[in-house]
């Protein structure tokens, strides 16, 4: 297949997805990067997850306001993230919700998004140890491919005892 080709082929619309860790950070970079070569139209959200019960009224409307001016600053910071690394942000989104992997998956359906680009490992929350990490979320129930960013050099995570495969020559120690 020749570059134009290829080129034709590639998805257009790119959505990052971020939440100020540093495997997020690694995602903006390669998505700025790959902006820079490519002709792609970049977009990149913030999800700002709130418990139920801070969005239900906790909160004063000025300590709100202040926590949502806080992340504004975060995904300030990413799309500045994309652009020192040579790409071009069409748009930067905002949204809060009670679990981002929904919010962005959501997201990506109203874009049309023809890629989801996040990092391995996210913020964790005692909540998200419960549930799972984001990037699992997402790329579960993407409408479109998901490019999962990871440092090189990282161990990769151990399969879960019940995913493990077994060696069909082994006898069952039953």
């Amino acid at each position: 297949m020749r570059r134009a080709e290829l080129m034709e082929t590639f998805p257009q619309k790119i959505l990052v997805a971020a939440d100020g860790s540093s495997d997020s950070v690694l995602a903006l970079q390669m998505a700025g990067l790959l902006a820079a070569k490519v002709d792609v139209e970049l977009h990149v959200v913030y999800v700002a997850v709130l418990s139920p019960w801070v969005m239900t009224g906790t909160l004063s409307d000025k300590e709100l306001q202040k926590v949502k001016q806080q992340q504004q600053r975060v995904l300030d910071e990413q799309v500045q993230t994309v652009e020192k690394s040579g790409g071009q942000v069409a748009e930067a989104h905002f949204r809060t919700g009670h679990r981002a992997d929904e919010e962005v998956v959501k997201l990506a359906r109203e874009l049309g998004a023809e890629m989801i680009i996040v990092g391995s490992r996210g913020r964790r929350s005692f909540d998200q140890a419960l549930v799972g990490r984001d990037s699992d979320g997402i790329v579960r129930y993407a409408p479109c491919p998901v490019l999962v960013a990871r440092p090189a050099g990282r161990p990769k995570p151990k399969q879960p005892r019940n995913e493990k495969s077994r060696n069909p020559r082994r006898s069952n120690p039953r």
